[in-house]
């Protein structure tokens, strides 16, 4: 399991936490802020932003020998998701307004990433919340599909979504 570790000397690090034995040790622990880790589904490569160039960038390496570091963004970029089978990784732009898609393929221990793409004006609705890095969005396992917090008439000429109506316990519901 990936974990985030606040340090005040290298900022945020990410973790590999074992489940067998409950030690934790450093993956990616550099005097930067690395961000919303995200092992991929073949768990071969960890995808992660980091501010190692002054700005938020994706990075992808080798998991979890962690060796190699690649730059995955050209223009900044947060939030890596993988498509389920790995063949694609999609990430916000910095100021979280578009979703972009970098296709990929392995060729055994290298991963080859193609151009980055802009696929659309995301409306991403920041939230505020206590602080720690979570993942704005989530990706549907064809990478068909995305969802998005985001206000009503976000995009020019779209009209008013319905609201979502989230039920807790909805089971208990069913009893007479």
């Amino acid at each position: 399991m990936v974990l985030r570790v606040v340090d005040n000397k290298t900022q945020g690090d990410e973790w590999l936490l074992s489940l067998n034995d409950r030690k934790a040790t450093p993956l990616l622990h550099e005097p930067l802020n690395e961000l919303r880790a995200q092992v991929s589904p073949d768990g071969k490569w960890i995808a992660y932003d980091s501010n190692d160039t002054g700005r938020s960038e994706i990075y992808v390496r080798p998991f979890p020998s962690g060796e190699g570091k690649r730059q995955l963004s050209l223009n900044g970029g947060l939030a890596p998701r993988w498509r389920r089978d790995g063949k694609e990784l999609f990430y916000m732009t910095p100021d979280g307004s578009r979703i972009v898609s970098v296709k990929l393929s392995a060729a055994g221990s290298v991963l080859n990433f193609g151009t980055p793409t802009e696929l659309f004006e995301s409306g991403y609705l920041a939230v505020n919340h206590s602080g720690g890095s979570f993942h704005p969005y989530a990706v549907s396992p064809d990478g068909m599909r995305f969802l998005i917090p985001r206000p009503d008439s976000t995009l020019a000429g779209e009209a008013a979504a319905a609201p979502i109506t989230v039920v807790f316990n909805w089971f208990a519901t069913l009893k007479p």
